[in-house]
């Protein structure tokens, strides 16, 4: 009989266990560091595609064209170059409808400075033809001069905005004809800050307004008064147009209210129709050129006269003092 040691006897099978558990371990070790190396090459492009679709704004298309992650994996590679030529379609995209809207509006703002009550042309040449036939020489001379500039304003096809002095002026064009035309029955008042006259307006923002405070202000047994003014802050500055009417009445204001919150509702560029330059039409070309900073008020005083509000917040940049 042969008699050994246990532990002698079982020698091959411990060295065999610790080769094995040797092999797992180093098996585990190096499973581990090639799940971390390949988890960092996939995460770093996730990563950096995540940035850039988080980052993409009209104003980053171009950049994120240029802007790829890494080529480690083929499907990360077809996945960015997806999302690159996306990029660069919806810019391409985007010029054209912003190209097209620009030029839809400028098409409307045209058509909308065309359009002026012909009555007021016809009134206005009355006038011209009572004051020529009374022998009131100086008076033809100085109405024929305020049409002229009227007209001269109105035809001009400019795209560009206007000063707000600009269009004042030409506002005050506008009521002196209707002032030689209603005489003393008619009276106005304009008052406005130096400091907001070279601020940039679209062009006939401010007359058809006062058009519209003439033609329901005038309802009403005379003397008629338009007041044009205007308030500065440092938030904001605005100017009120009002009349001594009878004011909106409730079916009016509820209408008016309607049709802002439908243009409101409407994404993209508003429908207008051009049927005459009322409220309506302002607030919309006033929207669309002062998008969040427009200021935009319309109602009755305490004492039921007409009054509307047009005016904008101050950007810090702007330099109204």
């Amino acid at each position: 009989m042969l008699v050994q040691k246990e532990a002698q006897v079982l020698m091959p099978a411990k060295n065999l266990l610790h080769l094995i558990l040797s092999a797992i371990l180093l098996a585990t070790i190096f499973c581990l560091v090639l799940s971390y190396v390949t988890s960092r090459q996939l995460i770093k492009p996730i990563r950096e595609l995540g940035n850039m679709i988080h980052s993409t704004a009209l104003s980053t298309l171009d950049e994120n064209q240029q802007a790829k992650p890494g080529k480690t994996f083929a499907e990360l590679e077809e996945l960015s170059q997806a999302f690159t030529t996306m990029s660069r379609n919806l810019k391409s995209s985007m010029d054209e409808l912003l190209d097209t809207r620009a030029q839809e509006l400028k098409s409307r703002s045209l058509a909308l400075q065309s359009q002026i009550n012909p009555h007021f042309y016809y009134n206005t040449l009355s006038s011209i033809i009572i004051l020529a036939e009374s022998k009131q020489t100086e008076e033809v001379i100085t109405l024929c001069r305020s049409l002229t500039r009227i007209m001269r304003y109105i035809t001009d096809t400019s795209h560009a905005p206007v000063t707000l002095r600009e269009e004042i002026n030409y506002v005050q064009q506008y009521l002196y004809c209707m002032k030689v035309r209603h005489q003393e029955n008619l009276d106005y008042t304009i008052a406005i800050d130096e400091s907001i006259l070279d601020v940039p307006v679209p062009k006939l923002i401010i007359q058809p307004i006062v058009e519209n405070a003439l033609k329901y202000g005038t309802n009403c047994r005379p003397p008629w008064h338009i007041s044009i003014r205007s308030i500065v802050t440092q938030d904001f500055w605005k100017i009120e147009i009002r009349d001594s009417g009878d004011g909106f009445s409730q079916n009016a204001l509820e209408q008016i209210r309607r049709h802002m919150e439908t243009a409101d509702a409407k994404p993209g560029l508003p429908e207008m129709n051009i049927n005459g330059l009322g409220l309506l039409n302002v607030y919309i070309r006033w929207k669309l050129y002062c998008r969040e900073q427009i200021l935009f008020t319309f109602g009755n005083t305490p004492d039921h006269h007409g009054l509307v509000t047009i005016g904008r917040y101050t950007e810090k940049d702007e330099g109204i003092t």
